[in-house]
């Protein structure tokens, strides 16, 4: 009996790791951006400001593809950015309020 290799799959395929460096390269540019152009001068109040940005557009682009076939987005975020979009974002609806 031989042994057969289990497939190498690539790290990208793996959605937790694939959304996760998505969003960090988009929240470091984020709040680099923030920071260029002054708005705020802290460096920690860009950098929460793009991470709660950047959950927020998860969450909605979650929302939105959630009928469809592509890949979910897994479960991770951040509290203030979680809690507005409840209110934009109809539960278990494809519209918004």
């Amino acid at each position: 009996m031989s042994k057969q290799k289990a497939k190498s799959r690539s790290w990208w395929s793996e959605p937790m790791y694939r959304y996760g460096a998505l969003s960090l390269g988009l929240t470091l540019a984020l709040a680099a951006t923030l920071l260029y152009f002054g708005c705020p001068p802290d460096v920690l109040a860009a950098g929460l400001i793009a991470v709660n940005l950047v959950t927020l557009a998860t969450y909605a682009y979650d929302k939105a593809i959630a009928n469809s076939s592509w890949m979910r987005v897994p479960e991770a975020g951040g509290l203030f950015a979680i809690l507005f979009p409840c209110r934009l974002v109809a539960h278990n609806r494809k519209e918004w309020r």
